[in-house]
Order: structure tokens, then C-alpha cells, then sequence
């Protein structure tokens, strides 16, 4: 599916969640659970999945089910 170009509108839940939508999840393979970053860079809102630090990623490879 293609990233660029898309825009949706969010509303802030009550207790300050935000749902992204199936399609925006589909895109850029975000599940339940996963951790984001939410920063302000030039006065705008820029989310992205948090990066897992290299050992972390290592050991999920090795990790037995």
C-alpha cells in the first residue's frame, strides 16, 4: 500500500488516545501494543514507531515461542 499522500482526520478520545485507522495501521504495519514516539518538530505533531534498540531485536530472533 502507498505511504505518501496520506491524510485523515483524528479525534482525541477523553482520555487523550488517538485511533489511527485501518488503512493508516495497514500501511506502515503498526499492531496493538506497538510503541510510538510523538514529538513536535516545527510546530507540528510527527508520530513514529519507536525504534527497538539492537540487542532487543537480536534476542526476539533467538526467542523460542
Amino acid at each position: 500500500m502507498a505511504t505518501k499522500g496520506i491524510t485523515e482526520v483524528v479525534k482525541v478520545g477523553r482520555r487523550g488516545e488517538l485511533t489511527l485507522s485501518r488503512r493508516v495501521r495497514a500501511a506502515f504495519g503498526v499492531q496493538e501494543g506497538d510503541e510510538m514516539v510523538l514529538s513536535v518538530e516545527s510546530e507540528q505533531l510527527v508520530l513514529r514507531r519507536k525504534a527497538h534498540r539492537f540487542g532487543e531485536y537480536l534476542d526476539s530472533l533467538t526467542a523460542k515461542p
